[in-house]
This record gives C-alpha cells, sequence and structure tokens, in this order.
C-alpha cells in the first residue's frame, strides 16, 4: 500500500490492523452498544442478538412486526444488512435491494467472512414521503468536536450521500468531497428535523466512548433521535467510497493530532463551540398536528432538490433557529435557487445566528450580481436588487450613482420597494 501522509487516514489504517489499543472495541458489539447508550438515557432500536440467523429472523417475526431489520453483527459496510418487510407468510422484500426472500434464504447470500452472530431490531419510521428507509447520518466526532456528518440515503442504488461539517453547514460535493460513483453518488442535504438533539446525543456519545475518534450512526424519528451504532474505523474513507479534498484532510490531521485549531470544515466563520453550547441545552418544541403532517412531503421536497425553502426546524432559540435558515439558503443555493445569493451573503454581512461578521463571501456576492444584472428585464425589482448587491456586498461600485438608478426607478414608476431602499440608506447615513 502507497505511503498514506493524512494523520486522519493514518489513525484509521491502524484501526484496521489492530494497532490502536486506545479504542472501546467492546462497544463495537451493537449488544452492548445499546446497553451502553441506553444507559446514558438516550433511544435505541428494540433489539436482540442470536447465534444462528434463524433465530434472529424467528424472533423478528414474533416480536417486531411485519418490518424489522436482521443484520450480521460484526459485519460493516451494509454487508450482512437486510432491510426486511414481510409480503406474504415467510416471504419478504429487502427495502434496501428491493429482492425478494423466503425466510429461510436470509443471509444466505453472504460471500466471504461469515457474521459471528445476528442482530434483529426495530426499524426506525421514516418521516420522509416515499422514503421506507430513514436517512443514515454518521457524526465524525473528535471528542465533543462534531467535525463532519455524512447523510446516507439508502432508498436507491447507489446509495445517495451528502456531507455537512459539524454545524449543519453544507459542504460543497465535487469540491469539498468527492464520491466513488459506482459506489455512492451525491445527494441532496436534508437537515433533520431533530438536528440539535442528534448534536448533543452524537457529543455526548463521543466524550462517555473516550477515544480520539469515532463515527456514530444516528437515525431521526418524530419521536426524536435514535441510535445506531458506533464505528471506530469506518471503512469508506480507507476504501475510497469517499475522499475529502487536501483542506478538509487538513483539518482533519489537525484534529486528530489534537492541535487547537478554530477552522470550521465549511470554511464560513460560524462559533462551532457557541453553537454545540446551544444545541446541548435547547429542547425542541413539541409540534402541533398540523406540523407533523406536513413534514413528510415537505422533506420528500428537500431531499428532491426543492429549491424553496420549508422550515421544518421548530427551534425556540432564535440564534439556532437564523444559523440553520443560512444552511437552508445554502442548499437551497446547490438545488438551484439563485433567490438565495443575497439572503447569504446579507447574513454573512449582518452576522446572522453564529457566524461572525465578514465581508468575505465565498463568491455568493459575485453569483447574486450575475444573477441580477442577468434578470434586470423581469422588472423593476430585479433592477434594485442588482443596485443593492453592489452597494452591499462590494466596495468598488460609487454608491452615489447606484443610489441615483434606485432613485430614478423610485421616480419613473412610483415603486414603494424602491422608496423603502433610499429611506434606509438615508436613515443609515444619519
Amino acid at each position: 500500500m502507497a505511503e498514506i501522509k493524512s494523520s486522519f487516514k493514518s489513525l484509521l489504517r491502524l484501526r484496521f490492523e489492530g494497532k490502536d489499543n486506545n479504542v472501546p472495541w467492546e462497544l463495537d458489539n451493537k449488544v452492548n452498544a445499546n446497553n451502553f447508550v441506553r444507559g446514558l438515557g438516550f433511544k435505541t432500536p428494540l433489539l436482540n442478538s442470536f447465534d444462528k440467523v434463524e433465530k434472529a429472523v424467528e424472533w423478528a417475526e414474533e416480536v417486531l412486526g411485519t418490518t424489522f431489520v436482521i443484520k450480521g453483527g460484526d459485519l460493516h459496510s451494509s454487508k450482512g444488512v437486510y432491510l426486511l418487510r414481510r409480503l406474504e407468510e415467510e416471504k419478504y422484500i429487502d427495502l434496501m435491494t428491493k429482492e425478494i426472500y423466503a425466510s429461510e434464504d436470509i443471509g444466505k447470500n453472504i460471500h466471504g467472512r461469515q457474521p459471528t452472530y445476528w442482530v434483529a431490531e426495530t426499524l426506525v419510521n421514516s418521516y420522509i414521503l416515499g422514503k421506507d428507509i430513514p436517512l443514515d447520518y454518521k457524526f465524525y466526532c473528535f471528542g465533543k468536536r462534531v467535525a463532519l456528518i455524512i447523510q446516507i440515503d439508502r432508498n436507491s442504488y447507489p446509495a445517495k450521500v451528502s456531507v455537512f461539517d459539524g454545524t449543519f453547514t453544507p459542504l460543497k460535493p465535487n469540491v469539498d468531497y468527492f464520491l466513488d460513483g459506482k459506489r455512492w453518488v451525491y445527494g441532496n442535504h436534508l437537515i433533520p428535523v431533530n438536528f440539535s438533539e442528534m448534536l448533543h446525543m452524537a457529543r455526548k456519545l463521543s466524550i462517555e466512548a473516550q477515544t480520539k475518534f469515532t463515527s456514530i450512526d444516528l437515525f431521526d424519528s418524530l419521536e426524536g433521535p435514535v441510535f445506531g451504532e458506533f464505528t471506530f474505523a469506518p471503512g469508506a474513507l480507507d476504501s475510497g467510497m469517499i475522499d475529502f479534498s487536501d483542506r478538509v484532510l487538513e483539518i482533519l490531521d489537525s484534529y486528530t493530532l489534537r492541535e487547537n485549531v478554530d477552522a470550521s470544515i465549511s470554511g464560513f466563520n460560524v462559533r462551532e463551540q457557541d453553537f454545540w453550547h446551544d444545541c446541548d441545552t435547547h429542547q425542541n418544541p413539541n409540534l402541533a398536528p398540523l406540523e407533523i403532517a406536513t413534514i413528510p412531503y415537505k422533506t420528500a421536497s428537500l431531499i428532491n432538490g426543492d429549491k424553496r425553502v420549508f422550515d421544518i426546524h421548530n427551534c425556540t432559540s432564535s440564534l439556532l433557529h437564523e444559523q440553520i435558515k443560512f444552511s437552508n439558503l445554502l442548499i437551497q443555493a446547490s438545488n438551484g435557487g439563485e433567490g438565495a445569493y443575497f439572503a447569504i451573503c446579507s447574513m454573512i454581512k449582518n452576522g446572522k445566528g453564529y457566524l461572525n461578521r465578514t465581508e468575505e463571501y465565498h463568491g455568493f456576492n459575485e453569483l447574486a450580481l450575475e444573477y441580477y444584472r442577468a434578470n434586470q428585464d423581469k422588472g423593476d425589482w430585479y433592477k434594485v436588487r442588482y443596485q443593492q448587491v453592489k452597494i452591499n456586498f462590494y466596495n468598488c461600485f460609487n454608491v452615489d450613482e447606484c443610489l441615483n438608478e434606485i432613485q430614478g426607478i423610485a421616480e419613473a414608476n412610483n415603486y414603494e420597494y424602491a422608496k423603502n431602499v433610499i429611506k434606509f440608506h438615508n436613515r443609515n447615513k444619519l
């Protein structure tokens, strides 16, 4: 194998080779992990383990009902995992592969190393309309720091993957992270309904695991987040299913070496520690029945790349609400919603949420300038916005000339929005 220069990749390779002794490998056992997590007060699936797959299926059929999970207890990367829904007596469809199995055939198609034990557990209910399998969120944690969150949608093959930083700020596909298209394809980002509780849970579990790095699988449900598993040596990066830019890897390396760095992997100037602290103390209020009823439709639209922003996050904290609004605007822009550019730049400039004020707009000011310039023939609103972009997000344009353009629009068409923009700038001069 070629030399691995990345400290983070080297750590993973050490663990694959069994040379890192500072790992609680007993938590790699799914039964032990469930007991550990439940003891800390977090929700886990109903689970039982067996020495034979036939016993696991029999127990699941009797206890778990028509939909359940059967998995090889010490296998990883979806190998030996069956997400089953009963079609008829002793006949099941695997929701992940869409293959049909008779009860006696489950577990018989595993090649290579066989599991030493089997697990049967409940399948978390997905709240996304049209998706039977809940999204899998893998939290890459270094102690109390969440570095990355990898979102996996296994409802189609290859699975669809999107990546966030530790504040649920979306990373850029083909810029910050790269996928092996034969095994994973780029998907659309979706911030889970219970994002703050999931972050709190991931950080707490990482701290309690007492190891340098762990990946923690969590699922979201309308009843709150549910634990999946600990993975101390995730194979996706080592096997090439995913890779990261040099910039992202350098930051992961610094976390691995426990260097005191404040760099956000997203590149945005976010006060991460304040964000996480507020997630630890924030509790989502109970959703009204009407709000719950709309979540399946809204989340389905978002995961399918809708250009609109649906507010599915019921935050009592205004700062958390603003920060998630910022992330959702970034998602909207990545889905082709060009109207988000102006709002993104405004939130960066004004330091909304946990953003520190800056005039580093990450190119969104250039995108906004071109978008509104190209659409001026659509009406006065676009013409005024074009001038506003030049005034607000650039230092190279003459402000008085831009205001004169807006004043001309206000006078020519008695356009109220243009008048209000002039009034706003006049007040700020006082």
